[in-house]
């Protein structure tokens, strides 16, 4: 019995440890992509402790089922799988867009539509890259088998095998001390430092805690938004239109070379249209930055704990309309799709998408009330030659300094500038609507799109390790008024056109909305209001969470106007 005890155990023993550094090397790279962001002593130990904390407990539920051969295969097969493919993910996002799988990537991936999917994969997954992809989670779970075996063959020798025991249980004793400092900061300090970041479990689970944080926000909402208070005498039509990805150095009015924009040029010669100089979006992505654009609160912060300014305007007895091209109502977990917030918010919104942002834009009814019209395009999302029809490729490569610029870069700078080309079709389309009522249209871009301004980089989402900030978030902002409300509304015109060359955030934009509108509610905030003589021009303007954007262009992070 004895002996066929100890002959058993052997290889049961070695399988495990096989299994152990196995899955430890592959943990370890799966949670080392968060190095490339933020390396430090106190990180890579981290790393490396959590790492084996997660291969032990893989090794004892493989070893528990080691009785069910087949099952035991299947489940290492999938735990090896995964962690290869979260290790060329990391990989990828690094490279792409300087961020690793985690909150940011779990909340774009679980709100993205088949189209979304479409337009990535046609930008950034070729059949190349898909391959190389391919090939790159084979060496890596390769890798981790070859270490695994190695091990185990090394393990053998006795005097090797004491100092591999000791490792094994040294790092995972590290890692228990890493989740037990990370438990005891949570309870504390509501924070788990940068712990949850340095291993895939703990960084999927903070992104799914977050996201649930997300939609307890929404719920909140949906309480502040039907009990706050507004008043004000409707009089003239005030249309939000939301750009999608534009980037300000691509249009005429801020110094671009090439006339991407005819129409908003024009309405600027005839003095209709006022261009604010310098405009930066708290955000380089756009649920974050909606968020900010939305909410009457401070910034992204206290987002949820203030009413939307689509209540407050239906409060003062506007009738409030949602044209969106981009979210729908139940299409995901934010705040842009709530079916419950969506009724307290709107009179009318539409029910899906349409291919080009004109047959949107078609659709639009007015009503013969005063009423608040949100236009939100998909702009120049991209893929950027998917966002215009036929008709509006003006712009060839051959139009870029072929000095400057490969010819793959040439192709998407003209793709770009055709759908900035379109987009200016769009808003005259918007404006030709209510041109013969008293309106006023406000036109600001979520974010910013990085189209080889500073690297071989084009997208957005990651400005934070752009050599300028600018690109990404720096947007254009326009206000057109009719004539009509020119004639009707003189003072408020002469303050729009002298708030020009005020800084403004987007965060803002919701107080600016209120005082165009004449509207009074508690939340409203003059000193946050560009047009108004209360107006703070000294107010920080805080972009990313926590960067002040004017100190960035001070420092050299952000070029200037």
């Amino acid at each position: 019995m004895n002996i066929r005890h100890h002959s058993g155990a052997a290889p049961a023993r070695k399988s495990d440890i096989a299994v152990f550094w196995c899955l430890w090397l592959l943990n370890f790279l799966a949670g080392a992509g968060y190095l490339f962001l933020k390396s430090g002593v106190f990180e890579f130990f981290g790393v490396v402790g959590l790492a084996a904390l997660w291969a032990a407990v893989g090794t004892v539920v493989l070893h528990v089922v080691q009785r069910f051969r087949m099952f035991r295969a299947i489940l290492l097969g999938v735990m090896v799988a995964a962690l290869s493919l979260l290790v060329v993910t990391d990989i990828f996002l690094y490279v792409k867009f300087n961020i690793v799988f985690g909150q940011q990537a779990m909340h774009l991936i679980a709100n993205t539509t088949p189209e979304d999917t479409s337009t990535f994969a046609g930008s950034y997954l070729g059949f190349g890259t898909v391959l190389l992809l391919l090939l790159a989670v084979a060496a890596v779970a390769a890798s981790g088998i070859l270490a695994g075996t190695g091990m185990t063959i090394l393990a053998r020798r006795r005097s090797f095998g004491r100092v591999e025991r000791v490792v094994r249980w040294g790092l995972t004793a590290v890692g228990v001390v890493y989740i037990c400092v990370m438990a005891y900061s949570f309870v504390r300090y509501h924070s788990g430092r940068e712990i949850p970041m340095l291993s895939h479990v703990t960084r999927t689970a903070l992104g799914y805690g977050k996201m649930v944080q997300a939609q307890r926000k929404v719920a909140t909402l949906r309480t502040v938004c039907a009990s706050a208070e507004a008043h004000g005498e409707p009089r003239f039509d005030v249309v939000f239109v939301l750009g999608e990805s534009f980037n300000s150095k691509h249009i005429p009015l801020y110094g671009y070379d090439k006339a991407t924009t005819p129409w908003l040029s024009a309405r600027a010669a005839d003095s209709s249209l006022v261009v604010f100089e310098d405009v930066v979006t708290v955000a380089d992505w756009t649920h974050k930055a909606m968020m900010g654009l939305f909410g009457t609160g401070t910034g992204i912060a206290d987002f949820g704990s203030h009413p939307l300014f689509p209540a407050l305007f239906r409060k003062a007895g506007y009738y409030t309309a949602l044209y969106d091209n981009e979210y729908f109502v139940g299409m995901d977990d934010t705040f842009n799709s709530d079916r419950e917030l969506s009724e307290i918010l709107y009179d009318h919104r539409n029910a899906e998408r349409l291919r080009y942002d004109a047959d949107l834009m078609a659709t639009v009814d007015t009503v013969s009330a005063p009423g608040l019209y949100i236009l939100h395009l998909y702009g120049q999302h991209f893929t950027y030659a998917d966002r215009y029809p036929e008709g509006f490729g003006a712009f060839k490569a051959d139009d870029y300094d072929a000095s400057k610029f490969k010819p793959e870069q040439r192709a998407m700078l003209a793709s770009y500038d055709n759908a900035v080309l379109y987009n200016d079709s769009v808003l005259s389309q918007i404006a030709e609507k209510f041109r013969d009522r008293s309106a006023v249209m406000v036109f600001i871009s979520d974010h910013g799109e990085e189209i080889y301004d500073c690297r071989d980089y084009f997208g957005h989402g990651n400005a934070l390790s752009a050599p300028d900030l600018s690109p990404q978030l720096r947007v254009p902002m326009t206000i057109w008024m009719t004539d009509r409300f020119m004639a009707e509304n003189p003072d408020k015109a002469a303050a729009i056109r002298g708030a020009a060359s005020r800084r403004f955030t987007s965060d803002d934009m919701p107080h600016l909305l209120l005082d165009i509108a004449d509207i009074e509610a508690p939340s409203f905030d003059p000193s946050r209001s560009i047009i108004n003589e209360a107006c703070d021009t000294t107010r920080r303007r805080i972009v990313m969470e926590s960067i002040d954007f004017d100190k960035a262009v001070a420092d050299g992070r952000a070029s200037g106007i």
